[in-house]
């Protein structure tokens, strides 16, 4: 017999501990950013819109890459946008109408599998 934490919709703990559906909805975004404070405002407004269920930025990082011919380093924040197939375009439009670079980096990963409660949790997420 399982006890239930509080809050804790009893979806999450009838399904295995782990999943690999073989049509996975979730996506995981990847998008670099000049600054913090532009990761957070495009994360809060990804989360307002509810086109991500969850948004973690990382500072600090450090991207070396080739700009108009010489090779640049840059200390940038990733955001890894947590989100689904039925989400993913408009997400990517919030990106780039939000974001101060002239390309801005989106790179869309599909996941293959994960914890069922978390993805459980992003699908209510996003409703």
């Amino acid at each position: 017999m399982s006890v239930q934490p509080p809050g804790l919709p009893s979806l999450l703990l009838e399904t295995p501990a782990l999943s690999n559906d073989s049509q996975p909805s979730a996506r995981l975004i990847l998008c670099s950013c000049a600054s913090q404070e532009e990761a957070r405002r495009i994360a809060a407004k990804l989360i307002d819109e509810r086109l991500a269920g969850c948004v973690s930025a990382l500072p600090g990082m450090e991207s070396t890459y080739r700009w108009h011919g010489a090779i640049e380093r840059s200390t940038e924040s990733l955001l890894l946008i947590k989100t689904d197939t039925a989400h993913l375009e408009q997400a990517k439009e919030l990106v780039l109408a939000s974001h101060s670079y002239e390309i801005p980096e989106i790179l869309v990963l599909e996941i293959a599998g994960g914890s069922t409660p978390y993805l459980a949790w992003l699908a209510e997420a996003l409703k």
